[in-house]
């Protein structure tokens, strides 16, 4: 099954990732990126927008990988609705 690619940027790796997965789970292949790789990319992306928002240079506990400042932790989570 070839997965159908968008016309934004980001929807054109979506595809791309998705494809893999489901290469991998058919084949028992590895996939491109593992899941702690996915994480500390994501987390670092995460990291530099909320330094950007709060105009503050972060101090990250090592431990959690979460801001030490309480200002910054504010962006830390979403807001959800309530179910």
């Amino acid at each position: 099954m070839i997965i159908p690619r968008g016309n934004g940027p980001g929807e054109a790796l979506d595809g791309v990732h998705l494809q893999n997965y489901l290469d991998c789970i058919r084949n028992g292949n590895t996939p491109n990126a593992d899941i702690e790789t996915g994480r500390k990319s994501t987390l670092q992306v995460q990291l530099e927008n909320i330094a950007y928002r709060t105009r503050l240079s972060l101090d990250i506990d090592s431990e959690t990988g979460k801001p030490k400042n309480e200002e910054a932790m504010k962006l830390w989570a979403r807001s959800y609705e309530p179910r």
